[in-house]
């Protein structure tokens, strides 16, 4: 499929979810797409229609979502970029009259935590580069360090750049502070963790139990 095919497909599907959200009966006629009296059950509990996140990693597609009424949640691309679709995102959102500010976006950021700080180093450094080369042989839209390339690419096609800040390796109280770092210079007021770099279940148990124990307590406070 083309990429303005698959953009044209995107826009459209996700103006027929916002519909369905928003009314029981979806009548659409688009270039992609058509309905008449198109019955949507169940119906969702929250009225008015429930919150929606989008994911961007653009200033386009985080103006198009400023326009729906969506708030964001953004990774895959270094905080200054942050900052730029985040400032983008406000700035569509006032114009037509929708909310702005830090609660309606999100930061996604990968984390690596050991109380014992060179462990955690050593795992997050060997994760990030494996996941690196995994990005940057497989996904298209990945751009390479010091290729020049630009993030918003001609023709709808949007790359992302993975720099060092997407993964937050450390300690706890390491991990906060990048945390809170990065929303702070990023203008962001909500963050989304995923836990990488973790070889077994236990692992993984004890990276949920460092952060909701020594993580979160200094993000409530900051």
């Amino acid at each position: 499929m083309a990429p303005a095919d698959a953009r044209g497909r995107f826009n459209e599907a996700v103006d027929i979810i916002d519909a369905a959200l928003k009314s029981g009966v979806i009548n659409h006629k688009g270039q992609y797409f058509n309905f008449e009296n198109l019955h949507v059950v169940p119906r969702p509990v929250q009225q008015p229609a429930p919150p929606i996140w989008t994911t961007v990693i653009s200033v386009e597609s985080a103006r198009k979502s400023a326009g729906r009424g969506s708030k964001i949640a953004t990774g895959f691309v270094p905080t200054d970029k942050v900052k730029e679709i985040v400032d983008t995102y406000n700035e569509e959102a006032a114009r037509v009259g929708n909310p702005t500010g830090p609660d309606q976006v999100a930061l996604r950021r990968q984390v690596i935590i050991d109380t014992d700080e060179a462990a955690a180093k050593a795992r997050g450094e060997a994760f990030a580069a494996g996941f690196r080369q995994f990005l940057e042989s497989n996904d298209e839209r990945t751009i390479k360090k010091g290729s020049g390339q630009a993030l918003d690419q001609p023709g709808g096609q949007h790359g992302y750049s993975l720099g060092d800040d997407e993964f937050l390796i450390g300690s706890p109280a390491q991990v906060a502070e990048q945390i809170i770092d990065q929303c702070k210079r990023g203008g962001v007021g909500n963050f989304q963790v995923v836990f990488s770099g973790h070889q077994s279940l236990d692992e993984l148990a004890r990276a949920w139990e460092l952060y909701g124990k020594g993580v979160i307590p200094l993000l409530n406070k900051a």
